[in-house]
């Protein structure tokens, strides 16, 4: 959040760049703004919820509403007893887990790759099977391996919420799937597009892996610039 929740106006809320998050904290700062905020089309239920709840606390105790912050209201972090918290209540709409699931997708589909041959004969399935294979005796197991790295970091950015493990998953997506293009399109080339002897399937479902891998990770590098790295609750 770029703007700063002491100085920011009722107008400014309309800001669709404003998280779940950020919101907590205006609310939690910023109780003259409380009718605003709940009227908000983005504004979370469990922090709506929330500043219901201290209200009628406050008219209970005939307490006036102040510009102070109320007593026990929730950081960003804090849950609220009884109502999930803002990040709660949007798990699973981070722009961040949205990239994570895709980077993911894309080692997925580089698994599939290893199954499927690099020639075709026949059919797009082919009957070669040295793809497989032969592939366990040459340099591109370490590819293979990196990948099972990447996708450990990718899993764990997103089931443990972590910044770091998303953005070490976000680089190593870019080197994975910038090498796996180059792989694809290199065989694509020596081997053609057509005819009795050509590119396998598996050239191809290497080649989307990669630019899944390379795309999602774009987009959770773009989205951590403009707005620092998320994580979904």
């Amino acid at each position: 959040m770029t703007l700063d929740p002491q100085q920011i106006t009722a107008q400014q809320l309309q800001d669709p760049s404003l998280t779940p998050d950020d919101l907590g904290i205006i609310a939690y700062l910023r109780p003259d703004l409380w009718n605003a905020i709940v009227v908000l089309p983005h504004c979370p239920q469990g922090l709506a919820q929330w500043i219901y709840d201290q209200r009628s606390e406050r008219a209970a105790a005939s307490t006036p509403v102040a510009s102070a912050p109320a007593t026990g209201a929730p950081g960003p972090d804090v849950p609220v007893a009884g109502a999930p918290t803002p990040s709660a209540s949007s798990a699973g709409t981070s722009p961040a887990i949205k990239t994570m699931r895709l980077v993911t997708l894309g080692y997925i589909f580089v698994v599939i790759a290893m199954f499927l041959p690099i020639h075709r004969w026949d059919s797009y399935f082919g009957t070669d099977t040295e793809w497989f294979v032969a592939l366990l005796a040459t340099p591109l197991i370490v590819y293979f391996l990196l990948c099972g790295v990447g996708a450990g970091l990718a899993i764990g950015g997103i089931t443990r919420k972590n910044p770091k493990l998303q953005l070490g998953a976000a680089i190593m997506a870019i080197l994975n799937g910038g090498f796996g293009l180059f792989v694809a399109f290199l065989f694509i080339n020596e081997f053609g597009v057509a005819g009795t002897h050509c590119a396998g399937l598996g050239l191809y479902v290497l080649a989307v892996a990669g630019l899944l891998m390379i795309v999602g990770s774009i987009f959770f590098l773009v989205k951590g610039r403009q707005k620092g790295v998320q994580t979904a609750g």
